[in-house]
């Protein structure tokens, strides 16, 4: 059975040896630059159980990416990209890296890359979670789910959870990633109050413990380490990770202030540039507001685009980059044309 990565990569080979792609990325504005999002970075053919296909890139796709880009764009900081001013990059569009929620792996498998290559980086912390041994509720459901034998012996016995919602994820059909990205849908815009109460029952349900294997995240040493490199910097993810839509304003006040002034104690980040990044993407026109009001220097999103100088800088616009459909040359740059 041929799968939709094939079809695209199929596809994508032959955009890129026609010229199409190229021709596409010529046709944007001077004015406009790209800001790449991405999450984890693993060792090559090394996948743990229940990641979502959209939450990596392989070291050496990765490290294919870097050189790729080398080529064809000027890499710079994010406070770089968005001076006013025209940097010095021989008529090249910019071109910023951002990491997501602060990953271990970032450390042992992005930090080398960008030394080696002298390539800039941000990375946006979830600062309740670094130096910590805490996963995200997304992981630690994904550790619970991913075993359909274990689900089903439970069922199966009789046992009832007496809660609608967990009976159906219980029994989403399909594979165990399906089964996975199906229940994250369904639970991700509930309070977090709600959803620990749900991971609470489901662990009960199947006999099976919440408690985190090994350390998903970085280290404050490790952050010190690589923000003395000059290479990469570091801004707010908020504390906890929550998504701000879902929370009251006096908790999103407290999201913005105790993480921005974390990052300040740590002395990770300098007081007159301290990006920010929404959980998740979510954010509303208060929101933004919100972060502005806090002293932020900008907000990213996870909206697909590229940057211009004239957008919004609390709202600006990201490319997503995962494996699945960056993995070759050909597919990344029809990735960055937003052909997929």
């Amino acid at each position: 059975m041929v799968t939709s990565v094939q079809i695209k990569t199929l596809i994508s080979s032959s955009l890129y040896h026609t010229g199409i792609t190229n021709y596409l990325l010529s046709r944007y504005s001077p004015e406009k630059n790209v800001i790449l999002m991405y999450h984890r970075v693993l060792p090559g053919g090394i996948l743990p159980n229940g990641i979502q296909p959209g939450m990596y890139v392989f070291s050496d796709t990765f490290e294919r990416h870097i050189s790729l880009l080398k080529k064809k764009f000027s890499l710079v900081s994010l406070e770089q990209l968005l001076r006013s001013e025209n940097e010095e990059g021989g008529g090249r569009h910019k071109c910023a890296l951002t990491f997501d929620d602060g990953w271990r792996d970032f450390y042992d498998q992005a930090f080398p890359v960008l030394k080696s290559h002298q390539v800039p980086a941000t990375v946006f912390l979830p600062t309740d979670f670094i130096g910590t041994e805490k996963w995200f509720w997304t992981d630690r459901l994904a550790s619970l789910l991913m075993r359909g034998e274990d689900i089903r012996a439970a069922i199966n016995s009789g046992k009832n959870t007496d809660n609608p919602l967990v009976d159906n994820i219980l029994n989403f059909p399909g594979p165990p990633n399906a089964r996975i990205e199906a229940a994250i849908s369904l639970l991700k815009l509930r309070r977090q109050e709600e959803i620990e109460e749900i991971l609470r029952e489901i662990s009960f349900f199947l006999t099976r413990n919440l408690e985190s294997p090994q350390r998903a995240f970085l280290t404050w040493d490790e952050v010190r380490e690589m923000s003395a490199s000059g290479l990469v910097s570091f801004g707010s993810h908020t504390t906890s990770h929550r998504i701000l839509t879902t929370l009251e304003e006096g908790e999103i006040q407290k999201e913005l202030s105790e993480s921005k002034a974390k990052l300040l104690e740590e002395k990770v980040v300098m007081p007159n540039f301290v990006p920010f990044c929404y959980p998740n993407g979510n954010f509303n026109e208060q929101i933004t507001r919100m972060v502005q009001n806090a002293g932020y220097s900008l907000a990213l999103s996870t909206e697909f685009g590229w940057a211009g100088k004239d957008d919004d800088v609390f709202t600006l616009k990201r490319i997503p980059i995962h494996d699945d459909i960056t993995s070759t040359e050909a597919l990344f740059f029809c990735r960055m044309v937003g052909l997929w």
